[in-house]
């Protein structure tokens, strides 16, 4: 370890030559430099990778090798092409043009052509009645105020004594009634009496006796008439002269000029509506009500006496009334406005209406508390609808309310 070294066997390498600095760079003499000439730079051809071109060479360069270059029918050619473009633009206006021109003469000369004339119906011996629908208001029409005379009435054949009769469902109730006196809040409105006073004449009878019995619900005289108070006005029938009350907000409308069938419609679109049918001695009331109202139950009616002492039939729920004399037969149904309505607003009112019907001919008043009244009675429960049955003791009406041992008036 702390012997001589031994000498290390280096690898041998040739000798390098050396060049000195000349001699020109020594004292701090500036060199002169010398730069050989060289020849001048060469344009690439065109197209070669590289090259330069001018505006007019890209132009053309790029105008040959574009797509459909060369081929006159290519669509790039095609909608490049200005002229292409206008000539091809007008002849496609000039197609719709022929095509608008072609339809509108065509429609014009499909109007123009006259319908295929079709025979014309023969008249049927009898008419049977549609069966019954459920029930809906009628569309009012304006009444006529001119008044048909007896031929005229005679030639015409009026749709309602061919069209069915549409009755109320027997399940409909009453909207609200606050004061519990048997008038709804709307017909106390109707009537002009206190929704939460069920005596508002204070005359000791209710809102809906005095509405019921034809006297004024407004006023203290019990004997003051609700025809004279401006709540109700009469209607007579120009063509069958049957008379009721009804009240004067209400509007009226005729189906046709024959009068038949007559609506009395609120304005919230409820209607009480009165047909009359002419009356064939030889046909019992049954066989009549089998015809015209076949999903009704004459189980179901009950008698029926109106404030002048004319007697018909009523259904248990007071929205069908029937009456006939020896000439004609007379109905009178409650519409509700809708026909999936639940309640209704006016049973009372269609009550007071029946309660005030007189048939054909017939003239009376409502008489005063105490007196008394007679009268010719129809009666429509009878095995022939025309016998009849004179009356000559007609009950007292005091203190409001007649009695009247043979028929029902509750």
């Amino acid at each position: 370890m702390f012997g001589k070294k031994k000498k290390l066997n280096l690898p041998s390498f040739p000798e390098v030559p050396m060049s000195a600095i000349p001699a020109e760079f020594y004292g701090e003499t500036n060199p002169s430099i010398q730069f050989k000439s060289s020849p001048p730079l060469k344009t690439k051809p065109a197209g070669e990778k590289g090259a330069v071109l001018s505006k007019a060479e890209k132009k053309a360069f790029d105008k040959a090798t574009a797509a459909g270059s060369g081929q006159k029918f290519h669509p790039v050619t095609l909608l490049s092409n200005r002229k292409f473009l206008i000539i091809s633009g007008s002849a496609l206006f000039l197609v719709f043009i022929i095509g608008a021109s072609w339809y509108y003469w065509h429609q014009a000369t499909s109007v123009s052509s006259p319908a295929p004339s079709t025979p014309a119906a023969q008249p049927v011996a009898s008419v049977t009645p549609p069966a019954a629908t459920p029930s809906t208001p009628l569309a009012p029409v304006v009444v006529s105020t001119s008044t048909p005379s007896a031929n005229e009435v005679a030639s015409t054949i009026s749709s309602a004594a061919t069209t069915s009769l549409v009755f109320p469902s027997s399940l409909l109730g009453n909207t609200v009634d606050s004061d519990q006196d048997g008038l709804t809040d709307a017909e106390e409105q109707l009537f002009k009496t206190d929704p939460k006073n069920a005596y508002t004449a204070g005359n000791g009878y209710s809102d809906s006796s005095n509405v019921y019995w034809l006297y004024d619900p407004t006023s203290k005289d019990p004997n003051a008439r609700l025809i004279d108070s401006g709540l109700v006005e009469q209607y007579t029938n120009p063509v069958f002269n049957y008379k009721l009350y009804y009240p004067s907000s209400w509007s009226i409308a005729a189906s046709d000029n024959s009068n038949r069938d007559v609506t009395f419609s609120a304005e919230n679109g409820e209607q009480v509506e009165v047909r009359v049918f002419d009356l064939d001695p030889a046909q019992s009331f049954s066989d009549w009500f089998s015809v015209w109202a076949p999903d009704q139950k004459i189980s179901d009616l009950v008698p029926f006496s109106t404030v002048f002492h004319y007697q018909g039939l009523r259904r248990s729920d007071y929205l069908v009334y029937y009456f006939a004399d020896q000439r004609y037969r007379y109905v009178i149904l409650y519409h509700p406005a809708d026909a999936a309505a639940a309640a209704i607003n006016y049973r009372e009112v269609i009550k007071m209406m029946a309660h005030s019907f007189q048939p054909f001919g017939s003239s009376a008043s409502v008489p005063s508390l105490g007196t008394t009244a007679t009268s010719s009675v129809a009666v429509v429960a009878s095995s022939t609808a025309s016998s009849t049955i004179s009356s000559t003791t007609s009950p007292s009406l005091g203190p409001l309310f007649p009695v009247n041992t043979t028929t029902s008036n509750s």
